[in-house]
């Protein structure tokens, strides 16, 4: 399986995603193969995580979850890496209630310590800003505020989060808080052609 593994990660990078994941699904298989007890944490939370990024990469959500749902996935504690992984997934497939639990496991779990490497997105605001797209579609609104603000704390800069806030503000009837979110961004992105619309949309509404 680590072999496999191995092989997987060097063909992705060399470009084809496709073969590449062909080779992740032989190490999944031999893992899979293997008995409990002689799966190696370290290789079973490296293999995961690596099969999943290449399956979202290549937009193979049902994938995601059918490796991550297996039994080898859920035999140990998932690491919130894997749970951001399964989220994301569910999030792309519009099952907005799954993905929020999968991210409250993440956010529960991103300072742990963990066997593999851990994916520096669940640092970062992604997965706040993934939680408050699931909240707000599910018309839960203040929660939804929350979780972009906890986003911003995270990552101050983010773009997408400091849209998406806007249009939840704007949602929520709140113009004036949504002009003030994309000034503060435009004040750094001044020919960023989206926030000028977005901003000129939300007006011109109002």
């Amino acid at each position: 399986a680590n072999l496999l593994m191995n092989l997987g990660l060097e063909i992705v990078h060399s470009g084809d995603l496709e073969s590449g994941i062909a080779e992740y699904e032989r190490a999944f298989d031999a893992l899979c193969r293997h008995p409990e007890q002689q799966r190696v944490p370290e290789l079973r939370e490296t293999l995961l995580s690596q099969f999943a990024s290449a399956l979202l990469k290549a937009r193979r959500y049902t994938d995601v979850i059918r490796v991550l749902e297996s039994p080898v996935a859920k035999a140990y504690n998932p690491t919130a890496s894997l749970h951001f992984a399964l989220g994301l997934a569910y999030f792309r497939l519009d099952r907005h209630a799954s993905a929020a639990v999968q991210i409250k496991e993440c956010l529960a779990k991103r300072h742990l310590p963990t066997a593999s490497t851990i994916n520096p997105e669940i640092r970062k605001s992604g997965p706040y800003h993934c939680l408050a797209l699931c909240l707000a579609n599910a018309g839960q609104l203040t929660e939804a505020e929350a979780a972009f603000i906890a986003a911003l704390r995270d990552e101050s800069s983010s773009r997408g989060v400091r849209l998406d806030l806007a249009r939840l503000y704007n949602r929520m009837d709140r113009p004036v808080d949504a002009l003030k979110v994309l000034h503060e961004l435009i004040e750094k992105r001044l020919g960023d052609p989206d926030v000028w619309r977005l901003g000129g949309e939300i007006a011109l509404a109002h």
